[in-house]
């Protein structure tokens, strides 16, 4: 999760660990979308499905 933080707001991608609502979930994100267009959430949505491709192969 933490590579994942990091990844994205290096693109400019804010999220947030679900481990920061709740103890037990580290396995969810938040997505920070409330100034974005959504054309740039369109694309931050498809930057993160390439980071996470890309841990995922690791």
């Amino acid at each position: 999760m933490r590579d994942l933080y990091v990844k994205a707001l290096a693109e400019g991608i804010l999220l947030n660990p679900g481990n920061i609502y709740a103890q037990e979930s580290d396995r969810y994100i938040r997505i920070s979308y409330a100034y974005a267009s959504l054309t740039d959430l369109k694309k931050g949505i498809l930057k993160m499905s390439q980071i996470i491709r890309e841990l995922v192969k690791c």
